[in-house]
C-alpha cells in the first residue's frame, strides 16, 4: 500500500508546473551604495558552523575595526576630493579671469578725445548751481544764460521731467539725456539725433578703442571757435569693419564750469570716404559736409536775453 501511495505521489509531481521567478530588477546607483556600506548579514547557520574561541573572537573584532575605519575613510576621502577639486576649479577660473582681464586691457584703450586735445574749463566750479535745461517746443533754455534752437521739420521727445546735473571736476560725472529727435524731409525720415548734458563734458565724451585694429578706427575732437564765450566743437568717431564704414559726429558745448551739452547722430551719406587719424578737420568736413552743415545749420546757440535779465 506504501509503495502505490508513493507511485501516485511520484506521478502527480510530473504534471506539478514549477514556480515563476520574479523578474530580476536592474539595481539602482543608490541601491548599489547601500549594499557595498551595507554590514554583512550572517545566517544561524553560518554562525553554527563557526568555532566559539577567543582567537575567532578577536580576529571577528579586528575585522569589524577595521572595516568601520574603511567606512569611515571612504566618505571622508570623497568629501575631501570635492574640496580639493572645487578648490582647483576656483582658482584656476580665477587665474583664467585675470588673464581675460589683462587681455581685455591691453586690447582696448580708453580715449577721452577732448582731455586729449587740451579742452579745459575756463571758469570756477559752484556745486550749488547746477547746470538745468527748460524744453520749450523746439527750444532749450539753460539756466547759464544759454539757448539752443531745434530748426527744421523736427519731433521733439524730451526724456525726462527734471532735466538738471551738478558741476564736478571728477572723472565720473552725473549725465542725463535731454531729448530724442527725429528730422524729416517732406516728412520723409531724415535722421535721428540725440541731445544730452553732462556735470563734466570734458571727461563724459569718451570711447572704446581696439587698438589691433590700427588706423581702422579712431575717436579725436576737433574744436572750433568759442560762441558767445561757449567752447565749441566736434568730435568724430570712426570705424572701418570690412567693406563698411561707421562715423559717428558729435557736436559740444561747454559752458564755464565744465558742464555741457553734446549733439549725437550718425552719418546718412550715401558716399563712404575712407579716414585717417593724420586727416585735417578740414579734409573730414569736405568728405562728410552734409553731415556738419546738418548740425551747424539745425541748432543755433546764443544767449538768452530773458535769462540775463
Amino acid at each position: 500500500m506504501g509503495k502505490k501511495k508513493q507511485f501516485y505521489e511520484d506521478y502527480d509531481a510530473l504534471f506539478i508546473k514549477p514556480k515563476l521567478t520574479a523578474k530580476k530588477e536592474k539595481p539602482s546607483v543608490i541601491s548599489l551604495w547601500k549594499q557595498v556600506n551595507k554590514a554583512p548579514v550572517v545566517s544561524a547557520k553560518q554562525q553554527a558552523q563557526k568555532p566559539s574561541t577567543k582567537n575567532n573572537s578577536a580576529k571577528k573584532r579586528q575585522h569589524q575595526k577595521k572595516k568601520k575605519s574603511w567606512d569611515f575613510l571612504w566618505p571622508a576621502g570623497i568629501f575631501l576630493a570635492i574640496i580639493a577639486f572645487a578648490i582647483y576649479g576656483n582658482s584656476d577660473s580665477s587665474d583664467s579671469s585675470d588673464d581675460y582681464g589683462d587681455d581685455y586691457e591691453s586690447e582696448y584703450v580708453d580715449v577721452r578725445p577732448l582731455q586729449e586735445a587740451g579742452i579745459k574749463r575756463t571758469g570756477s566750479i559752484d556745486v550749488s548751481q547746477p547746470l538745468v535745461a527748460t524744453l520749450d517746443d523746439k527750444i532749450v533754455y539753460f539756466n547759464k544764460g544759454y539757448k539752443i534752437e531745434i530748426k527744421g521739420d523736427v519731433d521733439v521727445e524730451q526724456q525726462k521731467d527734471e532735466l538738471s546735473v551738478l558741476p564736478t571736476n571728477k572723472d565720473y560725472p552725473s549725465t542725463t539725456s535731454i531729448a530724442s529727435l527725429t528730422f524729416y524731409s517732406g516728412r520723409d525720415y531724415l535722421r535721428s539725433v540725440s541731445m544730452g548734458m553732462s556735470g563734466n563734458l570734458i571727461v563724459s565724451l569718451s570711447d572704446y578703442i581696439k587698438t589691433s585694429k590700427g588706423d581702422d578706427i579712431f575717436t579725436k575732437a576737433y574744436p572750433q571757435e568759442s560762441v558767445e564765450g561757449v567752447q565749441t566743437g566736434y568730435v568724430v568717431k570712426y570705424e572701418k569693419e570690412s567693406d563698411y564704414i561707421y562715423l559717428t559726429i558729435q557736436r559740444y558745448f561747454i559752458f564755464s564750469d565744465g558742464t555741457g551739452v553734446w549733439l549725437d547722430t550718425y552719418s546718412t551719406s550715401t558716399k563712404e570716404t575712407e579716414l585717417k587719424p593724420t586727416d585735417s578737420f578740414k579734409g573730414i568736413k569736405k568728405a562728410y559736409s552734409e553731415d556738419f552743415e546738418f548740425l551747424e545749420e539745425n541748432f543755433l546757440l546764443t544767449k538768452d536775453s530773458e535769462e540775463a535779465k
